[in-house]
Formats: structure tokens, C-alpha cells, sequence
């Protein structure tokens, strides 16, 4: 009888893959605090100096308006991508409080409803009445929220104006690990390849020309931090969907809950 010995094995391999991912981790983390450290102030003199120069009476060029939009554009672009790289490689502890579903909702689709509506996105939502409060940090949970609603709305780019839609639902989930909250977001964009569906969670795995593929990363991490779930799923006819499921009680987040209403 081998059992014993392949539970073993397989315990060995699955110890070895988390420290491998940690030192991977560990080396990132070193690597984007050096970037961060060298590259923010002279982006930030930069940034300053372009701001200025767009609010001056005397500057009439609109060439000049032009190439101030632009470089102030580039800099808020490098500015996300350090701001990912820190956040993916040096997590922060959770900070718990009981939250309220469609308030969490309603500040996350706030913070992107100005992109979404340069991308002409039609956005619906529909809450399911009477869901329970559920611990969570409301600060990370709004950035798991708005990254899926944005990515959404970009996966709809190539659809004609007028057509491109992106639906919220949310609902009580009751499943074999308990009572959860489940969150859709869902797009009529051009889908999910079945070869790029494995690697979408990955760190630095993306199918657009510019970002870091660190989106769909955090948003795992954060999920996980919740003891949650998050999967992207094809949508029939066309699009995907992304699933969240918070747990409405997670026994290691209400007890931390329970010691802050003390």
C-alpha cells in the first residue's frame, strides 16, 4: 500500500510550489520597492510641472494642451503599474468591519463610472433585497469589485457603440461551504479563449497590449485574504462572467470582527 507514501509526496510538492511562490514574492516585492522608491519623485516633478503648465493662461497651443494630456496620461499609467506591483508583492493585512452589499457595490462602481462611460458601456444592476451584512475590508473589496467592472466594460471594446453592456447581480449563495455572498459581473464582449482560461489568475498573464497582468491577480489574492472564491466564466451567447463569492461568516473574520465591536 503506496498511500501513505503519494499523500506524503504530493504534501512535499504542494510545500514546495508555496515556497517557491513566496521567495518569488519575497524577490518582487525587493525589486518594486527599489522601482518605486527611484521612480516617484521625478514622476512626480514631472506630473507637478505638466499640471502647471496646463493651467496657464499664456498657453494657447492646443498642441501644446495636447502633449500635456498626453504625458499627464503616461505618468498616471506608470503610476498604476508600481502602485500594482507593491500591492501584488506586499499585501496588507485585512481590516475587517461588517459590510453592507449594496453600499460596497454603489462606492465601488463610482470609483470607474467616468471610464465606463468613455468606453459608452450601458451598465445594469440588480441586487437581490435583504442580504445580510458579512465581514470584509471595505478597501479591498472595492478594488476587487472595480478592477472586474473595468475589465468588463474593456472586454466590450470591440463591440459597435450602443451595444456594449456590462451586468451586475447580486445574491445569497448557499452552498456545501456555507452561506456566502455571491457577486456577477458580466460583459457581451468577445469572451474567453479556452487556452488563455487556465492562466487568467496568473501574475503577469494578459491578453491586452498594455498592463501588467497583475489585474486578475490582486483580485485573487484580495478573495482569497476573504477566504472567498473568485472564477471567469464563458457567457452564452457571447462574454464572460466573473463569480465572487464572499463568505457571510468566515470563522477567522468574524472572530476578528467580534474583537473590533468589543
Amino acid at each position: 500500500d503506496i498511500t501513505e507514501r503519494k499523500a506524503l509526496e504530493q504534501t512535499v510538492e504542494e510545500r514546495n510550489r508555496e515556497l517557491v511562490k513566496a521567495q518569488a514574492l519575497a524577490a518582487m516585492g525587493k525589486m518594486a520597492s527599489m522601482i518605486a522608491h527611484d521612480l516617484r519623485n521625478p514622476l512626480s516633478s514631472i506630473k507637478m510641472g505638466l499640471q502647471i503648465i496646463g493651467k496657464q493662461q499664456k498657453v494657447d497651443s492646443r498642441q501644446a494642451e495636447e502633449l500635456c494630456h498626453i504625458g499627464l496620461q503616461q505618468i498616471r499609467y506608470m503610476e498604476d503599474i508600481l502602485s500594482d506591483m507593491l500591492t501584488f508583492s506586499k499585501p496588507e493585512a485585512v481590516k475587517v468591519e461588517w459590510l453592507n452589499v449594496d453600499k460596497l457595490l454603489d462606492t465601488s462602481i463610482g470609483m470607474v463610472q467616468q471610464k465606463m462611460d468613455q468606453y459608452g458601456v450601458h451598465l445594469s444592476v440588480r441586487h437581490q433585497p435583504g442580504l445580510p451584512a458579512f465581514p470584509g475590508d471595505i478597501s479591498k473589496l472595492r478594488q476587487v469589485l472595480a478592477n472586474l467592472i473595468l475589465n468588463a466594460a474593456q472586454a466590450t471594446e470591440e463591440n459597435k457603440e450602443g451595444d456594449r453592456e456590462v451586468y451586475i447581480g447580486t445574491m445569497l449563495h448557499l452552498g456545501s461551504g456555507g452561506t456566502a455572498i455571491r457577486f456577477e459581473i458580466c460583459d457581451n464582449g468577445k469572451g474567453i479563449e479556452g487556452r488563455d482560461s487556465r492562466h487568467l489568475f496568473e501574475a503577469f498573464f494578459t491578453t491586452k497590449s498594455k498592463g501588467t497582468g497583475l489585474g486578475l491577480a490582486i483580485v485573487q489574492q484580495i478573495v482569497e485574504q476573504h477566504q472567498g472564491s473568485v472564477e471567469l466564466v464563458r457567457r452564452e451567447p457571447r462574454g464572460a462572467c466573473a463569480e465572487v463569492l464572499l463568505p457571510t461568516v468566515g470563522r477567522t473574520l468574524s472572530e476578528t470582527v467580534e474583537k473590533i465591536d468589543m
